[in-house]
């Protein structure tokens, strides 16, 4: 059974029907509804429940299957940290960040929420990250390929924080090649924005994001690019882009996150021999494909039959101890 998102009524709908269209709804049904069917599917005495969504829910979720002791997978979300090593790919890291975070108006649990850049080279990438978003998206109203954000309250939520930066003298680069007028408050239409080192208490590098704004943070040690990591609830996911094995090495070993890419974004959740999931925060369980996916969703039995020595264990379970029992017992127990 599937309860789906009361933010999304037309799409809850449409799987809906098409569900009913063409499965059975013994095996596969949808359930919609506002918030308080969501709070009674969550309540329910399932043999497994998984949820996809924010961390807050996520608490909620966790909370209303405890009664029943219901084991609970959440894939959940978290400010996805991208590390920029000094010997990286420029061009390549550029892209593959600022056409990651466009994707969808960076409404994707995977997206990269922030950059941690050597401070050196802060300049440099600003211009490739800012080309590229201008190359992808040089128009947004009535552009098919730029997607509008969710409802009306995401669309407030991301504009209030886009405000308080602005407010506290944050740099702010809109990506507006064509001076539209946007942010469009009747397409819910918001413009790629990069907002630069903005200070540590604003909301943009507080909470999650899920949102057209790309963070970029500076370093001067690696030291303190993990240090601010830390400082962090436990993401999703972390991106790592460099070659210095040793360097990634210490990234990896010295910080927590549900899943690592190196030089690359994303990938790791599609792949078939690797669970997918997040710690902490940002989630638990594994689920996915191949072997990790099938035992999340199984419940192990163990069955135990006794053969030729039934005789002998029974003698054991008797308060007679002596050698020959004592013996016996501990080759039984591999000692």
């Amino acid at each position: 059974m599937v309860k789906i998102s009361e933010y999304t009524p037309k799409t809850a709908a449409l799987v809906q029907k098409l569900s009913q269209q063409y499965l059975n709804e013994k095996n596969f049904a949808v359930v919609t509804g506002e918030a308080d069917i969501a709070a009674q599917f969550s309540a329910l005495d399932w043999d497994k429940l998984v949820f996809t969504g924010g961390s807050e829910t996520g608490k909620k979720v966790l909370s209303a299957a405890a009664p029943n002791l219901t084991p609970v997978v959440l894939e959940l979300g978290g400010k996805n940290p991208a590390v920029v090593l000094p010997d990286a790919n420029k061009q390549m890291t550029a892209a593959k960040i600022a056409r990651s975070r466009s994707g969808n108006s960076g409404q994707i649990c995977l997206d990269t929420d922030y950059v941690l850049l050597p401070t050196d080279q802060l300049d440099e990438y600003v211009r490739l990250i800012t080309a590229q978003l201008a190359q992808a998206f040089p128009t947004y109203i009535n552009n098919s390929e730029y997607s509008a954000i969710i409802n009306d309250r995401s669309y407030d939520r991301i504009l209030r924080m886009l405000t308080e930066a602005r407010q506290r003298g944050t740099r702010l680069i809109t990506i507006n090649p064509n001076n539209e007028l946007v942010p469009d408050v009747k397409r819910r239409l918001i413009p790629l924005t990069l907002a630069i080192n903005p200070d540590r208490d604003l909301q943009i590098a507080r909470n999650e994001i899920f949102g057209p704004i790309l963070s970029i943070f500076t370093y001067d040690s690696l030291d303190e690019a993990i240090a601010f990591i830390n400082s962090h609830e436990k993401p999703l996911a972390m991106y790592l882009f460099g070659r210095s094995s040793r360097h990634l090495n210490q990234i990896i070993s010295q910080t927590s996150s549900g899943g690592v890419d190196i030089n690359e974004l994303s990938l790791h959740a599609g792949s078939h021999s690797m669970g997918f999931g997040g710690v902490g925060y940002s989630g638990m369980g594994r689920y996915k494909g191949g072997k990790t996916g099938f035992e999340t969703f199984s419940n192990q039995k163990s069955v135990y039959k006794q053969g030729v020595l039934a005789k002998y264990t029974t003698r054991l379970m008797v308060p007679i101890h002596n050698k020959r029992n004592e013996k016996l017992l501990k080759r039984m127990l591999g000692l």
